[in-house]
């Protein structure tokens, strides 16, 4: 039994080493758990930050795409751009600066020590620095900074800028020609609805930059290109009657015998003048005229305008209307967009060929918070009501005997083309300009579409009449929020 003995002996400790290597395994295994769970956790905080950047980025390229529309009652930005309106030259730019408390915010000092500054716009710009841009407009605060704007005090989004400025070839680092020359850096980019160009067509494209850069160190900057809404309501008349008179004994147009009633085209805004009625051929204008005669011979001095005959209508219909009035099919295609407009509180009767009876609150508007109101089909006004905004009337528009209206902005009673104030008490003004036409055969104006036909305006009724003012017209137009038509990040180091 020596042998068994002297085997045993040899096996002696094989325990101990096969216990060591199994905690040897644990303990590696578990310091690749825990660093696997600290680099998950950075890979997780580093995400965190990066996203909330990201988003903060986007909540400021949505309130600088947002502050560019002037009828949200903000002009700070829209007037310092100039947007909608003339070319903005290359060069204009606007920066919203939105500090936190303690922070000093300048995008254009470009120090090495200044996280916030505005580098990406050298590069877009051939090296021009944001502080020598030809057109720098002073810095804008943030809407969550302004009281009148945020009078909650809510806490914003935490960017730090948002920059706004016309775009080029060069901006884009794309050639619109397809030639070999350099990007053009000195052209500003139109958009025509199908592709940019260099050549006016469409409405000027503009760049919305945002950068946001948290306490962490993450930092986010993105970019919008973006196009102003298309259309743009001209008139060029207190009351636009886009149509032709109806078969006699009916007449286009009946006012009220009485002194108070105007339909005044001197602009209550400015010192424009225009046209107290606007009608489409000079047989109409004739009509017109002799309908107001009949109907007020001793108060034809009401009805002024822009010089010309007393009662003061015109008769041309190539300088008297906005192409999108010309005939049927463009001014079903106005009715269809403004329909459409993300912004259109749509009335419809309760019963087929009912008419909506008065407006509700919501549909009127206030001065600060003008409305777009669409009513499909007719509109009976009837109890006291104030209005601001746009109001399109596809039926018969109807003050109804006893009703005391006003209404400040654009009318458009377009498809059975009728505006009616009625009895000795009823009672209307408007504000602004008002447009008949009829384009639609049916009692509502929602019937096929035809060649424009008969308008009329009856006003048995008083009040201070039809008053063209462009203030109001500009504060009803129905624009619609500015369309993104690209998006992209910009890397930063």
């Amino acid at each position: 039994m020596p042998g068994k003995r002297i085997a045993r002996r040899c096996e002696r400790g094989v325990a101990l080493v096969l216990v060591v290597i199994c905690l040897l395994l644990i303990l590696t295994l578990s310091t690749l758990m825990i660093l696997s769970a600290g680099v998950e956790g950075y890979l997780n905080a580093n995400y965190r930050s990066s996203t909330k950047a990201f988003y903060a980025a986007v909540d400021g390229l949505e309130e600088g795409r947002g502050r560019l529309w002037g009828g949200n009652g903000d002009a700070a930005v829209s007037n310092a751009i100039k947007a909608g309106g003339t070319p903005v030259p290359v060069g204009q730019v606007v920066y919203i600066v939105n500090p936190a408390e303690g922070q000093t915010i300048d995008p254009t000092d470009l120090s090495a020590e200044n996280p916030y500054a505005d580098n990406e716009y050298q590069t877009e710009f051939d090296g021009t620095t944001p502080a020598g841009a030809s057109g720098l407009q002073p810095f804008v605060q943030s809407a969550w900074l302004q009281p009148a704007l945020n009078p909650s005090g809510l806490p914003g989004p935490s960017y730090q800028w948002v920059r706004i400025n016309p775009v080029t070839e060069k901006t884009l680092n794309m050639r619109l020609n397809g030639d070999a020359n350099p990007p053009n850096g000195t052209t500003p980019l139109y958009y025509d609805g199908t592709s940019l160009n260099l050549i006016s067509k469409g409405q000027q494209v503009l760049e919305v930059t945002a950068l946001s850069v948290l306490p962490g160190g993450a930092r986010k900057m993105l970019q919008y290109v973006v196009q102003p809404p298309a259309m743009s309501l001209s008139f060029t008349a207190a009351v636009t009657m886009d149509g032709k008179a109806p078969l006699s004994p009916t007449k286009m147009f009946v006012p009220p015998n009485r002194y108070e009633f105007l339909v005044n085209g001197l602009d209550g805004c400015s010192a424009q003048q225009q046209y107290a009625v606007a009608t489409t051929s000079p047989t109409d204008q004739a009509k017109v005229v002799d309908n107001i005669i009949e109907a007020d011979s001793l108060h034809i001095a009401n009805f002024t305008g822009n010089g010309g005959t007393t009662p003061n209508v015109g008769g041309d219909p190539e300088t008297l209307l906005n192409p999108a009035f010309r005939n049927s099919e463009a001014l079903d295609g106005l009715v269809q967009t403004i329909t459409a407009n993300e912004k259109a509180l749509i009335l419809s009767p309760q019963s087929p060929g009912q008419p909506v009876i008065d407006l509700p609150l919501e549909n009127r508007g206030s001065e600060t918070s003008r409305v777009i109101t669409v009513v499909q089909g007719d509109l009976q006004l009837s109890g006291n009501i104030s209005g601001y905004g746009l109001l399109l009337v596809t039926g018969k528009l109807e003050v109804m005997d006893g009703a005391h209206v006003v209404w400040k902005g654009i009318v458009l009673v377009i498809g059975k083309g009728i505006l009616e104030v009625d009895g000795l008490t009823g009672e209307a003004e408007f504000d602004g300009a008002v447009l008949l036409a009829h384009t639609r055969n049916s009692s509502d104006g929602t019937g096929p579409l035809i060649p424009r036909d008969w308008v009329q305006l009856n006003w048995q009724g008083g009040g201070n009449g039809i008053l063209y003012n462009s203030c109001w017209i500009d504060k009803a137009q129905p624009t619609e929020s500015y369309r993104v038509l690209s998006f992209r990040e910009i890397p930063q180091q």
